[in-house]
């Protein structure tokens, strides 16, 4: 398929974005407070929540300065880890497999760590569920697990015994992005200051609807960058994700359809929303 670029293509306006917060409050509602952090999927559903992601909280102290601190996470294959530090980023990892389903414990390398208190949050996403249930025999027919599914180990560095953070503390986990529970932008105003200089972070464009014939031209949003979920209108167009296949240079997709049906008709402009 080739796409044409049409006189039609409206112009995207009024570019703005705030940060999504860090971490989970476990004042929030939404907020489940445990001894060990609440697996995703069952966090996610039994909070009612239809989302890829999740966040999880908790506290440590650190004796002394350590140099090379490392987290290990107990985690699931096609899953992704951004993990902050006292708010601040500190590592990611991420697994894209999907021909196997299983444990999978991530390594994330931290770097230095001040001594004192700190607070560890984490923000996970799936990358989906194995679509070969069966096939080789390697999934069964039970639930499918995301998230952190087990131990979280801080190793303080060589010589140093590692510390399990799931050992009776309080975790506070939270369902889904703080971003798709509050939904409208103007709620985080106050939110401005409250994300790292490189957390995940909402965007928010307007447009005119245009004049087509819907039976033979489509509208469709040209991204090339970045990785996260797409909202026209307040209708999910679900993910984006601008990787290439192999060894090839061109993106598997960069062209995300806009239903006509789910744009407006009533002379209010448009409203495209990404979580990146």
């Amino acid at each position: 398929r080739e796409f044409a670029h049409g006189s039609f293509a409206p112009m995207l306006l009024d570019w703005s974005s705030w940060p999504e917060p860090v971490g989970a409050d476990s004042d929030d509602p939404m907020a489940w407070r445990d001894s060990a952090p609440l697996e995703q999927t069952r966090l996610n559903v039994g909070s009612a929540v239809s989302s890829e992601y999740a966040w999880y909280q908790t506290s440590f102290d650190v004796e002394q300065p350590v140099s090379d601190a490392e987290l290990f996470v107990e985690s699931q294959r096609s899953n992704g880890l951004l993990v902050f530090i006292d708010s601040a980023f500190a590592g990611a990892v991420e697994d894209h497999s999907h021909l196997l389903e299983g444990n999978l414990t991530m390594t994330v390398k931290l770097g230095y760590l001040n001594s004192g208190d700190h607070t560890l949050s984490v923000l996970s996403e799936s990358f989906g569920y194995s679509n070969l249930v069966g096939r080789f025999g390697n999934s069964g027919t039970g639930p499918k697990y995301k998230g952190i599914t087990g131990d979280v180990l801080l190793s303080a560095g060589e010589g140093r015994l590692n510390t399990s953070l799931v050992d009776g503390r309080e975790w506070i986990s939270f369902p889904g992005l703080h971003g798709e529970t509050l939904r409208r932008k103007a709620l985080w105003t106050d939110q401005e200051t409250s994300g790292s200089a490189v957390s995940p972070r909402w965007y928010s464009t307007l447009f005119d609807t245009p004049t087509f014939n819907p039976t033979i031209e489509g509208l469709f949003l040209q991204i090339t960058t970045g990785r996260g979920h797409l909202s026209l209108n307040g209708r999910d167009l679900g993910r984006y994700w601008n990787i290439t296949q192999g060894e090839r240079a061109a993106f598997s997709q960069e062209y995300y359809f806009l239903p006509p049906d789910f744009l407006r008709s009533d002379g209010t402009l448009n409203e495209i929303i990404l979580f990146d």
